[in-house]
């Protein structure tokens, strides 16, 4: 064998993002080829489109008008031995030779779904005589076949129960071994022989002494071979798999080879051949021993009925001979029913088994989760994640001494160098989802005939009784596989929990100085991480921001594409975006997996300066409307909480199958959400009638959604159809919609993914591709990671609605708030100043009142004052623009314009020099939505204040008058007419004392029903519980039900300081000192004075919230902790509403019309 280097392929280049590549031309005659094209073998069996392997399609890579022709060829056939020998075999071997044990693994995950031949021992590439067995690389798979309709075996490669045939054979034949076997394959080039295209210029290099394995199922066996010997085999409901090896060279040569082979459960088919003779199969009878020997004669030339003659292939005859010969290997000793244990081989000299990714600290792990089993590690050992919000982290952390052992094996793992740690977690990947499959599988099983159970109640019987207890049953028993699904989230999620809990009372230990780092690392090479736990519905926002600060750290200006994919559970959502990016989440391992997992892939150079991007970001949502939670309305919540994150956080949204969700598009829509997005639908066939009719029902969901929006939203006075039209104008350019056909090809239990499927990936990838360049909202990882934190915060709360298109608008957003903030305490400063000058002017007008006067001049004066309070608030905070509009009409002198230049209003200008910077930020964004909003939002403030204020003075006004003895002419109204109605009923002997005290009474009391029917004020706890609802939108919903009980915390109990320095944590109390608490109370008691002296407003005004919130975030040091810090909002919120209430009565009762008549 020619030795060639080509090079090794690590887990961070492999999941690198390029270009598709063009398939290369070869020229005839040149060398090195493999390594030219095994960068685009290796994206196209990425990305499922193995079928570049097979033989002749290698074929097609070698530019065929290179060749010389048949004339040239006659003259000097040596030129032959240097033709281009590129063959499928010498592909597969290199493309798994050169990979890194963890990229071999997930390139054979792939291959493994395709019915291809594998290098199960294959040539060192670097070292001459040496053979690599690639078992390790091979282990875990799930190959499946049916046994009976509906009835699916699967069976774990070399870890479940398998028998081996192995194909060997002595002496040479101008038609060999490889070709015979071929004829009874489901493709004719199923192992590399002297059939293969090309093989005429020499055999591959890497073929002498390898062997190469296939399993033995419909969909790698002809017609012929299953229906005589292989379907009556697993129809007896086995699940021991048959695999096949077959062996390249003559037995005798490789030794070493046949001892590796005989150690398996296996049986040999040996294929005698011109030039055998009785000593070399005495020779070889000795290597196997007592193993079963099925013997078959190879000639070209004789005809007798034992003779497998290879002029006769085609005939079904002579493939008979073969056949049988399978059929009578199969028949081996069963007896010995002990697991067979790869780790008990033993390699001769010249095989070395590949790279595992089995270590020895990963599988000490997996023997604890196996002897404590997976339930009892979800539910009794991982705590942390179960726990509520009052217990108590550390003392569980303390107590539990199975989570500290645990854990520590599991800082073992991470602690791995980092080659070392990606392989040692890929095995504890595929170990403890294959022990939680195991453990499960009865229950999932119970599950299966449960439903079929339903199934067939619902159509006999339509009692809803007996059906809502079969579905209780089928709730209880997922609940059941729930306990018993354990994967490498729950280990990440109790990781996290832990973080969160030393961060606080211990920072020096290593899980909170070091864990962070190891994860961010892991995630930098793609290693997949949870992003949100689906089955709490919770972030563990501390820890995730800890990793992603080290991958600032690292990369400080990384740029972001996001990407999020959602569908059903069960939908292909999983296996598409492995396809497209080469990814490793979760696909149907038996397990029970909820949440949004994400994944960070960097671009190769070239497409990185293209796109200006450094790094794709994917989020797979996982469990979405799993079957088993369709009748629980909290999953159902759970759901649109991940889906509404998933999408908000993204650039681009991938929604798998057409028409899955439509009923919540109007919901989208409502939101005035409109992510981009890509529809994929799974479609038996791209039928142009049949794909337009689902994107119209799409369409009309979409008019209903608008419709909805306009009916519900008017009293927002805004509709947002952006989403309409964004996704209207994407189907009527055929952009929305990918049809994707069938994944499988056929319909038996392993069909294999189909071309056309890979196609459809190349396509689609190619769009994504697109509309990543053509993106206008790429963002910095350092300001996404911190962004969706706030944003999962806010999705968390059930009254949030999200309006966001994308990442770049929730950042935006987020700034637009700050600076609306800031101009509406302008605003309050303008207002709170023009009623001062409002009152001033009413007070001298009043001046004028005459107690005696006759005449109509009070009620002059009362529309004079009602008539100044509304001209003026009407300029505010617009009254310097007015001035200026009217001096410029007058047309007055210099000296007089510049005099009331210098009168103008300094609050109203800041105002409006706030506004118009607002105006332009907004306007550089080119954000037309936004820009809209905010200008409602603000003018809506305005109008808020302006019918606040017009209300607080003229009851000042009413009242005054009132004092003075002034009454309106309603009133007089209501006064005199009771009294004519008096006189008229009274008798002639008039009133007496008690009669006239009564009829005082009367009149007094309707004139208060008179004043109470024109108050319409709000209450004033009403109007203090929605500012703070508004104001702390992020308030945790636990605090939030204190602050609506009235529960006053107790701050000398909670904890309250971080440690800072674990020297003193001997001498240290969390807990806050008496002095200090003393001092903080006394501040947050005396807050609400403050604020009413500062404004000189004693009653409640529009913002007095978001004063109070900005005092107390000043009065906490950040030495507190968060949870302190919330409890000390609640104590200042709940010491503020009675004092608050208290005021507004004493200036209700001092400034109201109502307040005086009582």
């Amino acid at each position: 064998m020619a030795s060639y280097s080509i090079p090794l392929i690590e887990p961070y280049h492999y999941v690198k993002l390029s270009r598709i590549l063009s398939p290369p031309k070869l020229l005839a005659h040149e060398s090195g080829s493999v390594g030219k094209v095994l960068p685009y073998i290796r994206q196209k069996v990425k990305m499922w489109g193995a079928d570049v392997l097979r033989a002749e399609n290698i074929k097609t890579l070698i530019d065929e008008d290179d060749e010389l022709s048949d004339e040239e060829s006659m003259i000097d056939e040596s030129q032959d031995l240097k033709r281009n020998q590129l063959s499928r075999f010498n592909c597969i071997a290199s493309l798994l030779a050169s990979a890194e044990c963890t990229v071999a693994q997930d390139l054979f995950r792939t291959l493994s779904q395709f019915p291809i031949a594998f290098p199960l021992v294959l040539p060192e590439l670097d070292e001459a005589g040496k053979f690599k067995v690639m078992i390790p690389s091979f282990t875990g798979p799930i190959i499946k076949w049916e046994t009976k309709p509906g009835t699916i075996i699967e069976n774990h490669l070399f870890n479940d129960p398998f028998q081996l045939i192995v194909a060997v054979r002595i002496g040479n034949n101008s038609s060999g071994k490889s070709t015979i076997l071929n004829q009874l394959m489901a493709s004719n080039t199923m192992f590399s022989s002297r059939s293969d295209p090309r093989a005429e210029y020499g055999i591959p290099h890497m073929i002498s002494g390898s062997i190469e394995f296939t399993w033995l199922t419909k969909e790698t066996c002809n017609i012929s071979l299953w229906n005589d010997v292989f379907e009556n085999y697993y129809k007896e409901g086995t699940n021991k798999i048959i695999l096949l090896a077959n062996l390249h060279g003559d037995a005798l040569d490789y030794p070493n080879q046949i001892q590796f082979l005989k150690q398996f459960p296996s049986s040999f088919l040996v294929f005698l051949m011109s030039g055998y003779t009785e000593n070399k199969l005495n020779e070889f009878k000795v290597q196997i021993g007592s193993k079963k020997v099925v013997y078959g004669y190879v000639s070209d030339e004789k005809k007798d009925k034992h003779t497998i003659n290879t002029n006769h292939l085609m005939h079904d005859r002579t493939m008979k001979k073969v056949r049988m010969m399978f059929k009578e290997a199969l028949d081996i000793d069963n007896s010995d029913t002990s697991p067979f244990k790869i780790s008990e081989i033993k390699l001769g000299k010249s095989l070395q088994f590949s790279e595992d990714i089995e270590f020895h600290v990963s599988q000490l792990l997996v023997d604890y989760v196996k002897e404590k089993t997976c339930r009892h590690i979800k539910l009794n050992v991982m705590q942390l994640q179960r726990r509520q919000q009052s217990d108590d982290g550390l003392q569980i952390w303390k107590n539990n001494s199975e989570l500290q052992v645990l854990v520590q094996l599991f800082k073992f793992v991470l602690k791995l160098p980092l080659n070392k740690r990606i392989q040692a977690l890929a095995h504890l990947d595929r170990e403890i989802s294959r022990l939680s499959m195991i453990e499960s599988s009865k229950a999932r099983n119970q599950a299966v005939l449960k439903n079929e159970e339903l199934r067939k109640s619902s159509l006999v019987n339509r009692s809803q009784k007996d059906e809502k207890t079969i579905q209780d049953e089928i709730a209880k028993i997922w609940a059941e596989v729930d306990d018993m699904s354990l994967g490498l989230e729950h280990f990440f999620r109790e990781l996290g929990q832990l973080y969160e809990i030393f961060s606080v009372n211990n920072p020096s230990d290593e899980i909170g100085l070091k864990l962070p780092k190891l994860y961010s690392e892991l995630l930098i090479s793609g290693h997949t991480i949870e992003l949100v736990n689906g089955d709490n519905g919770t972030m563990s926002e501390t820890w995730f921001s800890a990793i992603c600060q080290h991958i600032c750290n690292e990369y400080p200006n990384l740029k972001i594409f996001v990407i999020s994919i959602l569908g059903l559970q069960s939908s292909g959502k999983s296996t598409l975006l492995n396809a497209l990016f080469a990814c490793r989440f979760a696909v149907s391992v038996g397990r029970c997996i909820r949440g949004l997992f994400m994944r960070l892939l960097f671009l190769e150079k070239d497409l990185s300066d293209e796109l200006n991007i450094d790094a794709f970001i994917l989020i797979d949502s996982e469990g979405l409307g799993a079957s088993e939670k369709m009748n629980d309305p909290e999953s159902e919540k759970k759901d649109r909480k991940l889906t509404t994150f998933a999408m908000g956080v993204s650039n681009l949204t991938i929604l798998n199958v057409l028409g899955e969700s439509t009923r919540d598009l109007a919901r989208l829509e409502k939101a005035g959400m409109a992510p981009d997005i890509l529809m994929v639908q799974h479609v038996s066939e791209r039928n142009i009638t049949k794909i337009s009719e689902p994107e119209e029902k799409f369409r009309e969901a979409l008019r209903e959604a608008l419709k909805i929006a306009n009916e519900q939203d008017q009293e927002m006075g805004i509709s947002n159809t952006d989403c309409f039209h964004i996704l209207d104008e994407r189907i009527q350019n055929g952009q929305l919609l990918k049809p994707f056909r069938p994944f499988k090809n056929g319909a038996t239990a392993y069909a294999p993914p189909s071309e056309q499927y890979h196609e459809d990936v190349v396509n689609l990838y190619n769009s994504i591709i697109e509309d990543s360049k053509n993106s206008k909202n790429k963002i910095k990882f350092s300001t996404w990671y911190s962004l969706i934190q706030s944003y999962w915060k806010a999705v968390s709360n059930e009254n949030f609605a999200v309006r966001f298109k994308n990442i770049k608008e929730i950042y935006e957003f987020i700034d637009s708030g700050k600076r609306i903030t800031k101009l509406k305490e302008t605003i309050d400063r303008s207002f709170q100043k023009h009623k001062e000058s409002i009152m001033q002017e009413v007070r001298s007008k009043l001046l004028n009142w005459s107690p005696n006067d006759k005449s109509n001049i009070n009620s002059i004066l009362r529309n004079e004052c009602l008539k100044l309070i509304n001209e003026k608030l009407r300029n505010v905070p617009d009254c310097n623009i007015k001035c200026e509009y009217e001096e410029i009409d007058k047309e007055e002198s210099e000296f007089e314009f510049e005099f009331n230049i210098k009168i103008k209003c300094e609050e109203c200008e800041k105002t409006n020099k706030e506004r118009i910077e607002l105006e332009e930020y907004l306007r550089d964004k080119n954000n037309e939505k936004c820009e809209m909003e905010a200008k409602q939002t603000i003018e809506n403030y305005i109008k808020l204040n302006r019918k606040s204020l017009f209300t607080k003075l003229t009851q000042m006004l009413e009242t005054s008058f009132i004092r003075k003895g002034i009454s309106s002419e309603s009133s007089d109204i209501v006064i005199n007419t009771h009294l004519e109605n008096i006189l008229k009923n009274m008798s002639n002997e008039g009133l007496s004392n008690q009669q006239r005290q009564q009829k005082i009474d009367d009149v007094w009391n309707l004139l208060q029903q008179h004043m109470l029917s024109k108050d319409n004020t709000i209450p004033i706890e009403e109007k203090i519980n929605k500012e703070i609802k508004d104001e702390y939108y992020l308030l945790p919903r636990e605090i939030y039900h204190q602050y609506i009980k009235g529960n006053i915390p107790d701050l000398s109990n909670r904890k309250a300081y971080k440690i800072i320095s674990k020297p003193y944590l001997d001498h240290f109390s969390q807990f806050i000192e008496t002095k200090e608490l003393v001092v903080l109370e006394d501040k947050l008691d005396n807050l609400i004075d403050d604020i009413l002296k500062e404004k000189a407003a004693y009653y409640f005004y529009h913002g007095i919230i978001r004063d109070l919130k900005n005092r107390i975030l000043k009065i906490c040091p950040n030495y507190y902790l968060p949870e302190f810090k919330w409890n000390v909002h609640l104590y200042a919120l709940l010491m503020f509403k009675p004092k608050m209430i208290s005021c507004q009565e004493k200036w209700d009762k001092e400034n109201t019309p109502l307040g005086i008549l009582n």
